[in-house]
């Protein structure tokens, strides 16, 4: 038994007589325009229209004096523009009696015009498109040193190779410094389906903070491989009503339904000098036959600090405790040599913090955004 809730709701069957009509628009950063609809309903029939105005930051598919064009709902707003109309001035063949006229007003943005009303929304490039900076907090590990500076030497101007960035006695030094980064922000339209649902799930839920294992094309631009981070996924579940007419065979057959959807907004961060980074290779341990064991110092025969483990600790007086952090060899058997200078040679760990993922299934839009 259908109920109130589930009556479909057409346009045409209720509009009156020149509308929708256009009222005014707008020429800022997007075209804008304000579009009318009056309606002659009967009280019952309320919801159902309310239920079936497209929503604010939907896409609406609108015949525009014979072309079909996709616009953004910026607003949507209906207000009852009478009571219940009486017979007395019914029976010219466009008011009925019993009926109310309502007004809708929609606000919305053109998103493309010379749109085939056959085709999905899904089909539609993306829109809402921004790139906007964003500054990130970091803690270099290099630097390149200038005019000045006493490690660098008398009458250079700069290094064009980056060099550590410790102290001059060889310890790194903690400094917090700020990069700007790019946002890309969007909206894109996928097909609703299982298959499609379960992926925007997992990309909402799971992907957020991986970067791209490959090289990918989006926006026009290429990104190499760890240089694209999905910051945030979100989406919701739309419906978009359509109804139009086609001709084949010299006749005209009218086309509706209901196109569903999912409506998503992606938010991703580029950084040119890509998400890897290093990490201190420092510790206070190194790697034994047992697995981790305390590092001790000592002064050998030589009068040369040394360092190892307690076994070879053991037989010299004046052995303790390694008690700062030192740069460990590359297996970690050990700690890192020393250059030219008597300073240890610096050593990292590099890579990015969450595994790298192959981007392809995010559907991202290759090309510029028009």
């Amino acid at each position: 038994m259908s109920t109130l809730w589930q009556t479909n709701f057409e346009d045409a069957e209720h509009l009156l007589p020149g509308y929708p009509k256009f009222e005014s628009a707008r020429l800022a950063e997007e075209r804008s325009v304000t579009m009318e609809k009056v309606y002659q309903i009967t009280p019952a029939e309320f919801v159902p229209l309310i239920m079936a105005l497209p929503k604010k930051g939907r896409v609406h598919l609108i015949d525009v004096d014979g072309v079909w064009c996709w616009f953004r709902i910026d607003s949507v707003g209906a207000e009852r523009m009478s009571g219940l109309l009486p017979s007395a001035i019914t029976g010219a063949g466009t008011l009925r009696a019993g009926t109310v006229l309502v007004r809708a007003e929609l606000k919305m943005s053109l998103l493309k015009e010379n749109a085939d009303p056959a085709v999905p929304p899904w089909e539609l490039p993306c829109y809402n498109f921004r790139v906007t900076p964003v500054t990130l907090r970091c803690t270099p590990r290099h630097f390149y040193p200038a005019a000045g500076d006493p490690v660098l030497g008398a009458g250079a101007a700069a290094s064009l190779a980056p060099m550590p960035l410790v102290n001059t006695a060889g310890v790194p030094l903690s400094v917090t410094s700020s990069r700007v980064l790019t946002r890309f922000s969007f909206n894109y339209n996928m097909r609703s389906d299982p298959g499609h649902y379960a992926e925007a799930l997992d990309f909402s839920w799971v992907w957020p903070g991986h970067c791209n294992a490959g090289a990918v094309l989006f926006a026009g631009i290429e990104f190499p491989p760890l240089t694209l981070m999905l910051e945030s996924f979100s989406f919701e579940l739309c419906e978009e009503a359509y109804s139009y007419r086609t001709a084949a065979d010299g006749s005209e057959t009218a086309v509706s339904g209901v196109w569903r959807y999912l409506k998503c907004a992606v938010r991703l961060l580029a950084d040119p000098l890509s998400f890897v980074r290093d990490y201190l290779n420092v510790g206070t341990h190194r790697i034994g036959r047992n697995g981790p064991e305390r590092l001790w110092q000592w002064t050998d025969g030589a009068g040369n600090p040394a360092c190892g483990s307690y076994a070879d600790a053991l037989p010299h007086a004046d052995a303790q405790e390694v008690s700062e952090l030192l740069f460990l060899n590359e297996t970690g058997t050990g700690i890192a040599g020393t250059g030219s200078d008597g300073r240890q040679i610096p050593t990292f760990r590099r890579g990015v913090l969450e595994r790298p993922l192959d981007f392809a299934p995010l559907g991202l839009p290759a090309g510029p955004p028009w």
